[in-house]
């Protein structure tokens, strides 16, 4: 499991798909229903639900294994509630639906 690249890969899209980064679910189809990240209907994502994704089969078996929501990324030794407070903290200007772009940030400082 590449931590770092799935990390920097989440970043970019992220970056590349600002209307599509979501706060509170996981992900989300195009219609807005909440869905399983890895539900190949889902179309928007939060950090977590997208880093989930590009950590592809050993994402979704950590998911599945974990105890508690953010097992999988204190397993990989970043801080879920980091993650989860910066992403879903609306920023100046913000709408309270798209994520905040800081997390961004956050997680390229965190991909060694």
């Amino acid at each position: 499991m590449d931590v770092n690249a799935a990390l920097l890969r989440t970043a970019d899209w992220l970056e590349a798909h600002p209307d599509r980064h979501i706060t509170t679910v996981l992900a989300t189809a195009a219609n807005g229903n909440e869905v399983w990240p890895f539900a190949p209907e889902a179309h928007c994502f939060c950090a977590y639900g997208r880093f989930l994704v590009e950590l592809g089969d050993e994402g979704q078996r950590l998911y599945e294994d974990a105890n508690g929501y953010g097992a999988v990324f204190d397993a990989t030794g970043i801080r879920y509630e980091t993650v989860y407070n910066i992403n879903d903290r609306m920023p100046e200007g913000g709408d309270g639906e798209h994520g905040n772009p800081e997390v961004i940030d956050y997680l390229r400082q965190k991909a060694k």
